[in-house]
């Protein structure tokens, strides 16, 4: 997860979810615990600030895709690159 995190740092937790085969639920109370234990940082952007980082800009016209407004980017945090340094050294 982190390193879909570090990739798209955009997360659609319907999205992720599907990506890697668990419920949407679990997804959420998995980030909830990323973020607690401080390997990614939640960052919400509100409309306007959103835009100017949000993929898909170009085709939307402006408007909000989610719905909402706003987006959750994560940053993988030092702490979580440090984790995934020591997972691709066991590979």
């Amino acid at each position: 997860m982190l390193r879909e995190i570090m990739r798209t740092r955009i997360v659609d937790p319907g999205l992720l979810s599907r990506r890697l085969g668990i419920s949407e639920t679990r997804l959420r109370i998995i980030l909830a615990r990323l973020e607690e234990e401080g390997y990614i940082k939640g960052i919400t952007l509100k409309k306007g600030e959103s835009c100017r980082v949000c993929p898909l800009r170009a085709v939307c016209g402006g408007s909000c895709p989610t719905g909402t407004g706003s987006i959750v980017i994560y940053e993988v945090t030092r702490k979580g690159l440090e984790m995934l340094g020591e997972m691709e050294s066991r590979e």
